[in-house]
């Protein structure tokens, strides 16, 4: 039997490390390997292109080629331009036939595989150049298009700058003109272009349109409007990403195209107001709110059929529903104006019973004009509170007017202006403002405890019933109603015979122009007020006879309210 050698599990171990060891490195060797030299090819180039290898007879050869081709190469260039495309070519021929020439030659010189490199660097600085200026040419150019309107010939001169420096950034990464910013911005510019033609014929089109419209060209306006208007919702589709979008631009246009659609409509409704407006003029009333429906109908229509239009409107609707109302209650407004003519013609001549007539027909005018007509011009809020207010008074308004008409004395040197003789009784502010806010209770009593903006409240409504204009006194008519030694012939109310408190008004003796109380018993509040501060004049009963002798006049805050402050009116007659 012949010998065998046993072999211990460590030695095997041992051998097998050695065996993958070895394997490895093989294997890293055979991995730089292939990345230089390419299987059936020479080195990688710039564009990594596959290049059939030379048979060992054409090596010289082609080394010899390519140095004459780099020769000619660099007598063709200069330090001023870039290589033009025919110098590029005779380096990049250079650069193959040295290229292949060193295919699977591994034993060939280094100084040959170092020119290898050599050519390399320079085509990729040169041809990165050269394709760099290539592409701010093209860029120029396709400038000079588009600024003369040829979208389509600019838009291929910039594909073509595209493609340039898409080249340069896959195959020439090392080269100062490879730009991933430029590759973009090119290739924004060539959406942007696109959309152009587009935004253009949009705009244009909108200014035609706008042009149409002052010249009341409606048909071409339409026309024109719904063109750029579908420009935009192309652009808006097709060219999303551009700074071109406008949605909002989009609904102005169908806006401007639903008003030009309700043109007929408007016209007609146009047409029907003025109309219904020149027959309410001419107090024509129902034929007027028969105009005035017509037009409301057709408003109320383009509401309907054209919500997108600015002509499209609830108030412009509201305002020819009024209109209608207007013309409509005309005969009862102008049956309202006559009874209240006559009712303040009652009221001026002091004929309360047959101004109470006179009231019932202008309240019972006044309540139908509210209620069948609220939205009429002819319906006055003012004047309805008027009504209401003196048909509160409907009962009172005789004693009223015959009360007030026995007590009006003239005041000297001022025509046309009659005062009060009586300080304004409690009861008779009761009657007029339906209320007393008097701290000293008496009927007969004067008011105390108004201030002056109540006392201005009473003579306002106080107008109402006499029909008149009723006042304050001014400082001025104060006086002149008032005569010298009043209080020295005991014609006035003061703390020494008061009592300390108010009297009934009129208890005194009036003076010679038959005017009671000016000076004491309660102070009168006049007018005007300046800065919230009012005069108060005459005294009260809470002064001295002292301080009575001379014409006491103060000015007082307008909100104070005092037991011994009131007030009289003036009314303004006209000398009638």
């Amino acid at each position: 039997m012949p010998y065998k050698k046993t072999i211990s599990k460590r030695e095997k171990l041992r051998r097998g490390a050695y065996v993958f060891f070895f394997s490895v490195i093989i294997g890293v060797i055979g991995f730089i390997f292939y990345l230089i030299f390419e299987p059936g090819g020479g080195p990688r180039g710039p564009v990594g292109a596959q290049i059939e290898a030379a048979a060992p007879g054409e090596r010289q050869a082609l080394m010899e080629e390519s140095r004459e081709l780099e020769a000619r190469f660099r007598q063709m260039i200069s330090d001023e331009e870039p290589p033009n495309e025919d110098a590029i070519a005779l380096l990049r021929r250079a650069y193959d036939n040295q290229r292949r020439a060193l295919v699977n030659h591994p034993t060939a010189p280094q100084e040959e595989r170092n020119r290898l490199d050599r050519l390399q660097r320079d085509l990729t600085e040169f041809e990165g150049a050269y394709l760099g200026s290539r592409v701010a040419t093209l860029r120029e150019e396709a400038a000079n298009l588009r600024a003369e309107g040829d979208f389509d010939g600019a838009i291929l001169l910039l594909q073509e700058a595209q493609e340039a420096q898409e080249r340069i950034n896959r195959e020439m990464r090392n080269s100062p003109h490879a730009s991933t910013a430029a590759a973009t911005s090119l290739a924004r510019d060539i959406v942007n272009w696109r959309a152009e033609p587009l935004v253009r014929l949009s705009r244009e089109s909108e200014d035609l349109a706008r042009t149409a419209v002052r010249e009341e060209r409606w048909a071409e306006a339409l026309e024109y409007f719904t063109d750029a208007r579908d420009a935009q919702v192309r652009i808006n589709e097709e060219f999303a990403r551009t700074p071109f979008v406008n949605r909002g631009r989009v609904t102005s246009l169908e806006s401007e195209i639903a008003d030009l659609r309700t043109q007929e409509i408007r016209a007609t409704i146009n047409t029907s107001r003025e109309s219904g407006s020149r027959l309410l003029d001419e107090g024509s009333f129902a034929a007027a709110a028969e105009h005035f429906a017509e037009a409301a109908g057709r408003q109320r229509e383009l509401n309907r059929e054209f919500p997108g239009s600015r002509f499209a409107s609830s108030a412009a609707l509201r305002e020819l529903e009024a209109a209608r109302e207007t013309a409509l209650s005309g005969d009862l407004a102008n049956q309202l104006n006559t009874a209240v003519t006559a009712l303040e013609n009652s009221l001026r001549n002091w004929r309360g019973t047959e101004a109470r007539q006179h009231l019932n027909t202008a309240r019972t005018a006044s309540e139908r004009l509210r209620a069948d007509y609220p939205l009429s011009e002819f319906h006055d809020e003012n004047l309805a509170f008027r009504i209401t207010y003196l048909d509160s008074l409907r009962d009172r308004l005789p004693g009223l007017l015959e009360g007030i008409s026995q007590n009006l004395r003239p005041v000297p040197e001022h025509p046309g202006s009659a005062i009060f003789a009586r300080e304004v009784s409690q009861e008779l502010y009761r009657d007029v403002m339906n209320r007393n806010p008097s701290r000293q209770i008496g009927e007969r009593l004067p008011v105390d405890s108004v201030n002056w903006d109540e006392a201005v409240e009473f003579c306002r409504r106080l107008s109402w019933v006499l029909a008149r204009e009723v006042r304050l006194p001014t400082r001025e008519e104060f006086l002149a109603a008032a005569t010298e030694g009043e209080v020295a012939a005991g014609l006035a109310w003061h703390l020494s015979n008061s009592n300390g408190e108010s009297q009934p008004t009129g208890t005194r003796d009036p003076n010679e122009h038959g005017i009671h109380d000016l000076w004491g018993n309660v102070a009168e509040w006049l007018q005007p007020a300046v800065n919230r501060r009012a005069p108060v004049a005459g005294g009260s009963y809470d002064d001295n006879l002292a301080d009575l002798t001379e014409p006491p006049i103060e000015q007082v805050d307008t909100n104070q309210r005092s037991r011994s402050i009131g007030f009289r009116f003036v009314v303004e007659t006209e000398e009638d």
